[in-house]
């Protein structure tokens, strides 16, 4: 009995064709790698619920692409760029210095995940299952975390600036950097918060004014920025404490 070969085509969610391939056994996952291979523009992709296991998608063009559901745990996603695609609900695993700018990941398992030194800057990740995830020295700049289960993740080195945290459930089991939404240093005398550059004693005053400046008092982030101030406050007079 002959093999029949089966011809699987890749359209975007508009229905024009992008790539198709024919042989046998055919998959979803072995028609996408040779579209990979081939050079195709995979922006904007149909890729609803594909099976793609330990797929080696390095490279890919994949903006746009809508993987919601899609299995792609191993899957190597080295230098694909999916900003702006669609993850909700995806199963995605070992994903190491991924390029994820914009991507939405709302409600992806993302437990046990691999993210460390991925580009998840203005990532949704809301109510993302992140428990047990290595997101050492990722970008999470601007990323929306609300809802998202942090468990015993590792955020060490990530950075969280503008980062939306509120919400977030077992963040107190999670390895977090000082972070706020505005980026500190420290400049001479002086510690610079955002646009606000100040010496201690006037921040000193400032924390024990009412005085506001965009983010309320009563704020999760109003906390953050204090403590992140306290900390920097500390470190600088350690720096400049006088030998006896």
């Amino acid at each position: 009995m002959e093999n029949k070969t089966i011809n699987i085509q890749i359209k975007t969610l508009f229905g024009k064709l992008i790539f198709e391939y024919e042989s046998e056994n055919n998959s979803i996952k072995e028609t996408l790698l040779e579209a990979i291979k081939s050079g195709a523009d995979l922006s904007g992709a149909d890729l609803i619920g594909a099976n793609l296991i330990g797929a080696n998608l390095s490279g890919a063009n994949l903006i746009d692409a809508d993987l919601s559901d899609a299995n792609l745990s191993g899957a190597d996603l080295r230098r694909a760029d999916l900003s702006d695609a669609d993850l909700s609900g995806a199963d995605l695993r070992r994903l190491s210095g991924a390029d994820l700018r914009r991507a939405d990941l709302s409600d992806a398992d993302l437990s046990g995940a691999d993210l460390s030194d991925a580009n998840l800057s203005g990532a949704d990740l809301r109510r993302a299952d992140l428990s047990g995830a290595d997101l050492r020295r990722a970008d999470l700049s601007d990323a929306n975390l609300s809802g998202a289960d942090l468990r015993r993740a590792d955020l060490s080195g990530a950075d969280l600036r503008r980062a939306d945290l509120i919400g977030a459930e077992n963040i107190e089991t999670a390895y977090l950097p000082i972070f706020c939404k505005w980026t500190p240093s420290i400049i001479g005398n002086k510690i610079k918060i955002g646009c606000k550059e100040k010496t201690i004693e006037e921040w000193d005053y400032f924390f024990s004014s009412n005085e506001t400046f965009e983010t309320s008092r009563d704020s999760e982030q109003f906390k953050q920025i204090e403590s992140v101030y306290l900390a920097y406050k500390a470190y600088y007079l350690h720096l400049n404490k006088k030998q006896s």
